[in-house]
């Protein structure tokens, strides 16, 4: 290493030399000490920031001669501390392993270096690997002399402190551009620049600006730079690349704690290929991934996994690894891995440029055939994260894999088939394909359909509606033309997919090819697209919202200003439609940021309209949070913001919901009151920690601090509604303001209560290690924690509440167990769960005497009632009154569950309770129609009566359920002339009890007579009397009357 080396070094350089806060801090060190270490992983830049360094050490002092040490004996040769020196140590330790004979050489040598560093005229820089830095620990147990060369003086420049900021790394990448001539898009550098955690961001840029037919996305993301590394490891450091490659094929996360023996044969098998012949341990592997933590792979303490850095180093280990042995690569890899493998044929690439040769060689059918049986095997997870992987898999760009594939549709069977495999959402593989911009298959898809004349398939017809839907959404205008040109009828669904995207075009099309403008969103919503509807419209977590909303008011809510243009000019009348809950066109322009489409609309009409719940547009815009839209109203309608809403939300209140500070105090502008509470005594910091909108909660409780102690009227406090919302740092910032974790409300639940109900771990955990008492506590009803996790679902929080030492065996003040409530509130999964890891609950009965399939049978789950069933539970088991299963679900009105009862067990239809009802008794007493019907269609009495004498007809009578009432009527006129023979009451004695004016009036038109006396001689008027039913007394008086 000579001056001029350095001085040419320099020259090259300085064009794109970028003073990063590394070199700066590393510049600070060596000049106070005299001794740098640089460590950092591959490529990220040490070699040439140490250089620079040397250049600058040697403009400030001239006399000094930089001097490069690779080994021991050059030390020896080269180096007199005497002498003005920079000594440059670069890779001294090692490139990719260490030499266990040097590093004892070294050792010796440092007993004589370190102390006299900065008593001597030379300065010191080392160059060091992250990973061989880590191997090197293992030998310093013996001799810590050695670690000044890698653990003194430390510059980590790919570490938090020191590595490239987004800034620096846009700086160095135009910087090389420049030289370069490179003109990259906007687009381009920030996709590139704002990946975090990306190795050799410099060398990157150096490859990509010297080789203009590269793009930057083959060498970023593809990152060309890391495959040549891993490729050198695989050369030089056998055991290195063999853990890179096992956590590369157990799919980028390894569990080494336990010896299985998938993982020793898996071991063994690729051992050879990657060089090693000697038989390795699970802990020697576990100190190999140990050595490699910081620069290709992590460490997680708590799940006690291995994982990659970064995506790109398993693609570049997936790259090298596959290019040698493609068929065992593609069998053992993970599925994310394969996805990411690219399939084109390089080996008469007249290109010099050896990356390109990395690429994974899928070379004939039997591979393509191993790619798909994996497709097919993952796709059976049904997981949406999965169809959305395979479709946006690298493999397709292969014109021979597409080709391959759409082989394989050979028959009308196999299209079905294909087709049939399906997400939770019921979509197929086809609407991924159109989000991935796959059109060569979608449209070899279609043309399969077309050929097999198969368009009427219930199925096949179901899927390709869906997928003219997502073209849609996704504005995939060239698909949606193909998909409508040969097979889609024109379906109210596509017409609300369109409207939410705003592409007029593809409206004007559906629109003039038959669809029906004047369609809307009912509750009758088809489950199949109850998803892609209300992604088009949504609206807040409520399925109430999406009723009887129109196209308009989707263009509108999705701030479409040309498609709400098109729709107002060709189809004026839509403007004035409201949806069921009385949401105005004006109510759902305010949920976008679009003051335009407000002002086109207050041309056409009012805008200071209410909605059901008594919300203006100021207070729609407010809980979004849409400053611009705010400012609006509230400078042309100021009288709206003193507006209240049903429930007593001010505007403010909803600003609090949606967070936004500038909306806040330009509402206090206004002279809204802070101070203001909703009718349940609920203020604006409630309702902002309850949303998570940290910001404002910090903002509030600095500004206006006597918020933090008011409660609602339940005395829930602000703690409460912060758990319930989840985040972390709102809770810790109101316990910083004095309020107490253990705090409860007037039913006794504590914040761990509140965040049970939700499915926030993290909160959990924390609430957990705060404050264990919390885990002891029951509501006034006897419920702990546990029971609120395991009604709300979330396995994950049961085991943690679990391994925080909850109780399973708790029961409430009812007798209810985990169990039961997980099943009454439909959780199947955590049922699941709870029969396989504590299967006595299930035996378990509430102190009525209902079991857990009661339970499930009020609840209505299908799926839920055959786990348990499976467990062998009694379907024909009794509560203390008697009640059966089937009792119980007629009662609950589960029509569903009422219908698999009747179904499966046909025997229960007869059964009474303990009173002598039946089930069609109890279908009466709770007024289900439907039920009613099922369980007369199956066989049950309608004419049964109870031990007193009492029929269907007068129990749905003495319940006030006059749909009931009127059906009977209609349907079974006997039945309803039957009075009770044992008390002498007829249908209106019944009625005496609870029921209203409407009842009576009904039961009097069809006859009944009022003067009719029971067998102890009271009248109906007595009757109502005696119970003191004062609108039915009333009613009878006034018609007394009059006859």
């Amino acid at each position: 290493l000579t001056k001029g080396l350095i001085r040419v070094h320099n020259e090259k350089k300085k064009n794109i030399h970028v003073h990063t806060r590394a070199y700066h801090n590393a510049t600070k060190i060596l000049q106070n000490y005299r001794h740098l270490v640089l460590r950092g992983r591959p490529g990220d830049g040490k070699t040439h920031t140490a250089l620079s360094l040397i250049a600058n050490l040697m403009e400030t002092y001239q006399e000094m001669q930089p001097v490069k040490v690779d080994k021991p004996s050059h030390w020896e040769k080269f180096v007199d501390m005497k002498q003005p020196l920079i000594v440059f140590m670069d890779n001294v330790l090692g490139k990719y392993g260490v030499s266990e004979t040097d590093l004892i050489k070294w050792e010796q040598l440092s007993e004589l270096i370190y102390p006299n560093i900065v008593d001597s005229f030379i300065f010191i820089i080392v160059c060091l690997r992250d990973q061989i830095a880590l191997k090197i620990r293992r030998y310093i147990h013996r001799n810590e002399a050695l670690s000044w060369m890698f653990d003194s003086n430390v510059i980590n420049i790919s570490g938090e402190n020191n590595c490239l900021t987004t800034h620096e790394k846009e700086y160095i990448l135009m910087k090389y551009a420049k030289k370069h001539s490179r003109n990259p898009s906007r687009f381009e550098v920030d996709s590139i620049v704002n990946v975090e955690n990306q190795i050799g961001f410099p060398e990157n840029c150096r490859i990509w600006s010297c080789q203009p037919h590269l793009t930057l996305e083959d060498v970023f993301v593809k990152n060309m730079f890391l495959v040549e590394e891993i490729r050198d490891i695989s050369k030089n450091s056998h055991q290195d690349y063999l853990f890179l490659v096992l956590l590369m094929l157990s799919g980028g996360s390894l569990l080494l704690d336990k010896n299985t023996e998938e993982l020793i044969s898996k071991i063994k098998k690729i051992s050879k290929l990657c060089g090693v012949r000697e038989k390795l341990t699970i802990p020697q592997f576990k100190d190999m991934g140990d050595s490699l933590c910081s620069t290709f792979v992590e460490y997680n303490t708590e799940t006690k996994k291995f994982s990659f850095q970064h995506d790109t180093i398993e693609i570049a280990v997936l790259l090298c690894f596959g290019s040698d042995f493609p068929k065992i690569t593609l069998e053992m890899c993970s599925l994310q891995a394969l996805t990411k493998m690219c399939c084109v044929r390089n080996k008469d690439n007249s290109s010099n440029d050896s990356f390109l040769n990395f690429k994974i060689l899928i070379e004939d059918d039997a591979h393509f055939t191993i790619i798909m049986e994996r497709f097919n095997k993952a796709l059976e997870s049904r997981k949406r994260e999965i169809f959305q992987c395979v479709a946006e898999a690298l493999v397709w760009q292969s014109t021979r894999f597409s080709d391959y594939f759409l082989k394989t549709l050979s028959f009308s069977d196999h299209v079905v088939t294909f087709l049939s495999m399906q997400d939770l959402d019921e979509q197929s593989l086809l609407a991924y394909f159109i989000y991935a911009d796959n059109t060569t298959v979608v449209r070899g898809i279609v043309d399969k359909i077309a050929q097999f004349n198969i368009r009427n398939h219930d199925l096949v017809s179901r899927q390709i509606l869906l997928a003219t839907v997502n073209a849609c959404l996704a504005d995939k205008e060239d698909i949606f033309n193909y998909l409508v040109d040969h097979h889609t009828t024109v379906d109210d669904f596509v017409l609300f997919a369109a409207a939410s995207t705003g592409n007029v075009s593809i409206m004007d099309r559906l629109l003039h090819n038959g669809g029906n403008v004047n369609a809307t969103i009912s509750d009758k919503i088809r489950k199949d697209l109850a998803n892609t509807i209300k992604h088009c419209v949504s609206y807040p977590n409520s399925e109430s919202y999406h009723h009887d909303i129109n196209l308009f008011h989707v263009a509108c809510s999705n701030g479409r200003v040309d498609m709400v243009k098109y729709l107002m000019l060709s189809y004026p009348k839509l403007i004035h439609k409201t949806s069921s809950k009385g949401f105005t066109s004006a109510h759902f322009v305010a949920r976008s940021e679009n003051v335009e489409i407000m002002k086109l609309l207050s041309a056409e009409e009012s805008v200071t309209g209410k909605n059901i719940f008594g919300s203006t547009v100021l207070h729609v815009a407010a809980s979004n949070g849409n400053l611009k839209m705010v400012k609006y109203l509230a400078e042309t309608l100021p009288q709206m913001a003193h507006e209240t809403s049903n429930d007593g939300f001010t505007v403010l209140h909803n600003a609090g919901y949606g967070g936004n500070i500038h909306v806040l105090n330009i509402l206090l502008e206004k002279g809204l009151d802070i101070m203001a509470r909703t009718d349940t005594l609920e203020n604006i910091l409630h309702l902002a920690a309850e949303n998570s909108q940290l910001p404002m909660v910090k903002y509030l409780i600095e500004m206006y601090p006597f918020l933090i102690t008011q409660t609602d009227n339940k005395g829930t406090t602000a703690v409460h509604y912060a758990a319930t919302g989840g985040n972390l740092q709102i809770l810790m910032a109101l316990l910083e303001k004095g309020l107490d974790i253990t705090a409860q409300n007037n039913y006794g639940e504590n914040v761990l209560h509140f965040s049970a109900t939700t499915n926030h771990v993290l909160m959990i955990k924390y609430l957990l290690e705060s404050c264990t008492d919390l885990l002891k506590h029951t509501t006034k009803i006897g419920r702990t924690p546990l029971h609120y996790a395991a009604s709300q679902g979330d396995v994950s929080l049961i085991e943690a509440l679990m391994q925080a030492g909850s109780d399973i065996n708790a029961r409430d003040n009812e007798g209810s167990n985990v169990l039961h409530l997980a099943a009454l509130n439909k959780n199947v999964s955590t049922v699941d769960y709870l029969l396989k890891t504590y299967p006595h609950l299930a035996q378990d009965i509430m102190n009525d005497e209902h079991d857990v399939l009661h339970l499930c049978a009020r609840g209505g789950s299908i799926s839920v009632m055959e786990l348990l069933l499976q467990e062998g539970l009694d379907i024909k088991a009794r509560s203390r009154c008697g009640n059966t299963v089937l009792h119980v679900a007629a009662l609950s009105k589960q029509l569903e569950m009422v219908n698999y009862l009747i179904k499966k067990y046909p025997q229960l239809i007869h059964m009474t309770e303990n009173q002598g009802f039946t089930a069609l008794h109890g279908a009466a007493q709770a007024g289900d129609v439907q039920v009613m019907q099922s369980l007369i269609n199956a066989g049950s009495d309608i004419l049964a009566r109870s031990t007193d004498g009492t029929n269907v007809f007068h129990m749905a009578v003495s319940h006030d359920r006059l749909l009931a009432v009127q059906y009977l009527m209609d349907k079974f006129p006997k039945l309803v002339q039957l009075h009770n023979e044992k008390f002498g009451y007829t249908a209106l004695h019944y009625a005496c009890e609870r029921c209203g004016v409407p009842m009576f009036k009904t039961l009097i038109r069809a006859g009944f007579n009022v003067k009719a006396r029971t067998r102890k001689g009271e009248n109906v008027l007595e009757l109502a009397l005696e119970h003191n039913n004062i609108s039915a007394v009333n009613y009878l008086l006034e018609y007394l009357t009059c006859i």
